[in-house]
């Protein structure tokens, strides 16, 4: 048997196509969906927008751990996309902290429209489950449990930001901080 000799320009093409689809199946996300996702450590900073993340069923952690640190207290959102009627508790340092607001029953748990914008979800906390809490200064390690889901998979997203007037969604939408559930 003759082995077969690539011209080389042949031969890279096909060696950066590999390398492009073997980077993408490492970086696509769980639930297939086409929104990027952050997995594992996260050295997550004040500011920098929304993080998001997969979950499976009710119950379970995904798979993403956020740590961040400041001198100052700072704000922290979370919400629910694309599907309605997910729930979340938010963990630091292995202590229940806080859940994001539950949701009347009335909701529609369906995928009829989804919402993939957190900005927009977290302004429709009628339909989307969210949460804005104040987090104190110090080291964080902020982990996430699926309290409802009526899914096997989903969206959802988190952010933090310095605390200042100006950046409060409370002014707009009303506060929605559904309080410590241990503290």
């Amino acid at each position: 048997m003759k082995a077969t000799v690539l011209p080389h320009s042949r031969l890279l093409l096909l060696s950066l196509v590999l390398l492009l689809s073997l980077l993408l199946s490492f970086s696509a996300p769980v639930t297939g969906s086409a929104l990027p996702t952050v997995v594992g450590e996260v050295l997550a900073e004040l500011g920098c927008g929304w993080y998001l993340f997969n979950f499976g069923l009710a119950d379970t952690f995904p798979r993403v751990k956020f740590i961040l640190s400041s001198d100052n207290d700072f704000i922290m959102q979370v919400t629910d996309i694309q599907c309605p009627g997910d729930r979340f508790e938010i963990i630091d340092d292995g202590v229940p902290i806080y859940m994001t607001a539950p949701l009347s029953s009335s909701v529609a748990k369906n995928c009829t429209e989804k919402i993939n914008s957190p900005s927009v979800a977290f302004e429709m906390p009628d339909r989307y489950s969210t949460l804005f809490s104040y987090i104190p200064a110090g080291n964080h390690n902020i982990t996430i449990r699926v309290v409802e889901s009526p899914y096997t998979c989903g969206v959802a997203a988190i952010r933090f930001d310095e605390n200042y007037a100006g950046n409060d969604p409370r002014a707009k939408f009303g506060h929605r901080n559904s309080g410590h559930v241990n503290r």
